[in-house]
C-alpha cells in the first residue's frame, strides 16, 4: 500500500492464515451376521462421519476512497479507538467509530489483515449399503447430508469503512444440503 513503508505490509494472510483447526473423521461398518435374516436387514451398512471446527480468517479493513492519492481505493483508515464491541453479533462485528479516514496524502496506521472474522463449525454424515447382485456386480445407495445441524458459518464482515454495511456480517456459508445417490458396482 505504501511504497515507501514496505513494513506497513507485513501481517496475516487473509485466506490461508487459520491459527486452529480441528479435523475429526470416523467411519464404521456394520459386522458380517451369520444368520441370513439379520444380515439382509443390518449387513453391509457403512456410516461416516466428520467435524471441523476452525477459527476464523483474517480480514483488512479499507477506507473505500483513494485519501493517499495513490489511485487506489483499497488504501487502510486509521485506528483511533477499541474497533471490537463488548458483544461481537453480526450486525455489529467492528465498531465503525473506532476508525477514521487518513488526512489527504497520508496513509493510515492499521495494519493488513488485522482482524479476525467468525469461526466455523460444520458436521457432515453419511450412510451407505452395497447390495450384491451378483458376484462381482454390487449397487451401493448412499445419503449425505453436510452441515446436518444446520448451523449458521458466517462468513466475514463487509470491511469497506464508506459502506453503510460496515462491521456488519451480510454472508453465511452453506446450509444444511441433503443429497441421495444411487450407484451400479460392476
Amino acid at each position: 500500500m505504501y511504497p515507501a513503508n514496505l513494513g506497513a505490509d507485513r501481517g496475516n494472510c487473509s485466506i490461508q492464515d487459520r491459527r486452529q483447526i480441528l479435523n475429526i473423521s470416523a467411519v464404521a461398518q456394520s459386522p458380517r451376521y451369520s444368520q441370513r435374516w439379520l444380515q439382509v436387514i443390518a449387513g453391509n451398512w457403512q456410516y461416516s462421519a466428520i467435524v471441523t471446527a476452525q477459527s476464523g480468517n483474517h480480514f483488512n479493513v479499507t477506507t473505500g476512497v483513494d485519501n493517499a492519492l495513490s489511485g487506489q481505493s483499497s488504501e487502510r483508515p486509521n485506528l483511533i479507538g477499541n474497533p471490537i464491541p463488548a458483544a461481537q453479533t453480526v450486525n455489529q462485528w467492528l465498531v465503525p467509530t473506532a476508525f477514521s479516514s487518513p488526512a489527504t496524502g497520508t496513509y493510515g496506521n492499521l495494519g493488513i489483515n488485522s482482524f479476525v472474522g467468525p469461526g466455523g463449525l460444520q458436521f457432515d454424515t453419511a450412510l451407505s449399503r452395497l447390495f450384491p447382485i451378483r458376484e462381482k456386480q454390487k449397487i451401493e445407495v448412499r445419503g449425505e447430508a453436510f452441515n446436518i445441524l444446520n448451523r449458521a458459518n458466517f462468513m466475514n464482515p463487509t470491511a469497506t469503512l464508506n459502506s453503510g454495511n460496515f462491521g456488519k456480517i451480510l454472508t453465511a456459508n452453506d446450509p444444511r444440503i441433503l443429497q441421495l445417490a444411487v450407484k451400479l458396482v460392476f
